[in-house]
């Protein structure tokens, strides 16, 4: 999923731009400047590109307008401030860039007459967004934020970039504090939300559990009355959404394995690389087979269900149509590679670990059935921040690993380092401080039918150990 207009329509024309944004035009005159894309980085830039000149965190977008220009960018915003202008390019000048990619993002919101979704929650929100774009776009125009574009950047950006005639948008929202995600659903004003749950992701800065279902609850704050939002009933944190709902006058879908579920899981029956699934829909009961071997992802495909209910859409045919091969890089992916005359896999579940989804990770590698003379290999990083939890959450992942049937462990990070001496003698434990050693200590020492799981936050960048196989290793 990327950034595109796939419409004929062009997404902006230059006097609606210069219109919304307030702005002032300063370039070749007598000229059609129309627009199918916005981006704020420079080096994908093609013709037809509106650049905006981003002041962010580390890096200031007007450092890179004219390799923009360079690459093929029609257009670039630019602040009043930039005085490296070129007669030979377009820009149009603004106060400030930021805000005038949230005006526009705003008026690409207020043009749009689609169903508009939000969708939010401590796990499995960018793995629910895409499997429910994939459903969801055999029936309708519909465009979706890419990748994990769920901060004040990317949902700006996202919105910015979604064409006139999309009959559905979804959108990806996150947080790392509290009203965050209050800011963000005043842009995207969705008439339907997700919550997935609400786990201890980010509890070292919110502390509690319920100050991170406070902070989820605030996608429901530029919802009018009437319209739809979608619950874990399964969450310990469901009375307080719920609450939240009745007072906003909200339609309350909930999901789970809770009895009292509207869309309820009752069973789940593993076969090889398929889940034959049962659920109850609003008491009528269905049976679909989902293409992936991770209870966790198929509890992901609960609110598509509530999803295509609220819009009266077929639910039997959506069933063949939830592929978790649509579902963004490095969440559960596996990968077979060769090895001697035979094959070993890989699961890269590196996008990201708090500790529920480090639990559900692990949990779910341990029940994989492997072959009889195959290793069973854990290469876990630091879940990070946990701030005075830390000790607490890497603890008892230790001690989920020692009672599990994992053969080995490689471990990196200082806070693994920590409990390396609890973990059960029959387990063979390497670690080291990056994934990068990791990476070198566990490339030769793989066998045939290994199977191998690596997870860890972000930051510690286990994507390096996936991407070191890829290189060192021939498909399978």
């Amino acid at each position: 999923m990327v950034l595109e207009n796939k419409s004929n329509q062009k997404l902006w024309y230059l006097q609606d731009l210069v219109d919304k944004l307030d702005g002032t035009y300063q370039g070749r005159e007598n000229i059609n400047i129309n627009i199918n894309r916005v981006i704020i980085d420079s080096r994908i830039a093609l013709a037809g590109d509106l650049f905006f000149a981003i002041k962010g965190d580390r890096l200031d977008g007007h450092e890179f307008v004219n390799n923009a220009f360079k690459t093929g960018a029609s257009l670039a915003i630019v602040s009043k401030d930039y005085q490296h202008r070129s007669k030979d390019n377009n820009y149009i000048i603004v106060d400030d860039t930021f805000l005038a990619l949230k005006k526009l993002a705003i008026a690409s919101r207020k043009r749009n007459r689609g169903v508009i979704i939000a969708v939010t929650g401590s796990v499995g929100k960018t793995t629910t967004k895409d499997i429910l774009y994939s459903c969801i776009s055999s029936y309708a125009n519909t465009h979706a934020s890419p990748k994990s574009f769920n901060n004040k950047w990317g949902v700006a950006l996202a919105l910015a970039n979604m064409p006139i005639n999309s009959d559905v948008g979804i959108f990806e929202l996150g947080m790392n504090n509290i009203g965050e995600i209050s800011d963000l659903t005043s842009l995207v004003r969705p008439n339907i939300s997700i919550i997935t749950n609400v786990e201890n992701a980010h509890i070292g800065n919110l502390k509690t559990i319920m100050n991170i279902g406070k902070a989820k609850s605030e996608i429901m704050d530029s919802m009018n009355e009437g319209c739809y939002v979608i619950l874990n009933r399964d969450s310990n944190c469901y009375k307080l959404l719920e609450k939240k709902a009745n007072k906003k006058k909200l339609n309350i879908v909930t999901f789970g394995e809770a009895i009292k579920s509207d869309i309820q899981l009752l069973e789940l029956n593993f076969l090889d690389n398929v889940i034959s699934t049962v659920v109850k829909v609003f008491d009528k009961k269905y049976r679909y087979k989902l293409n992936t071997n991770n209870k966790f992802l198929a509890y992901n495909s609960l609110p598509i269900l509530a999803i295509f209910k609220i819009l009266k859409l077929n639910l039997q045919s959506t069933f063949s149509n939830i592929n978790f091969n649509s579902v963004s890089k490095s969440r559960w992916e596996t990968i077979k590679f060769k090895i001697s005359n035979g094959s070993f896999t890989l699961i890269d579940d590196s996008y990201n670990a708090s500790p529920m989804s480090m639990n559900s990770s692990v949990s779910q590698f341990d029940s994989l059935k492997i072959p009889s003379n195959g290793r069973k290999i854990a290469v876990l990083g630091d879940m990070l921040d946990l701030g005075e939890y830390e000790f607490s959450y890497h603890s008892d992942l230790i001690k989920q690993v020692s009672e599990s049937n994992i053969d080995i462990v490689y471990t990196c990070g200082e806070s693994m380092h920590k409990h390396l001496n609890k973990i059960a003698n029959n387990i063979k434990i390497h670690w080291s401080l990056d994934s990068q050693e990791v990476s070198k200590l566990l490339l030769n020492n793989i066998c045939e039918d290994d199977v191998i799981l690596v997870k860890g936050s972000n930051a510690m960048k286990m994507n390096i150990i996936t991407q070191d196989f890829i290189n060192n290793y021939e498909l399978f």
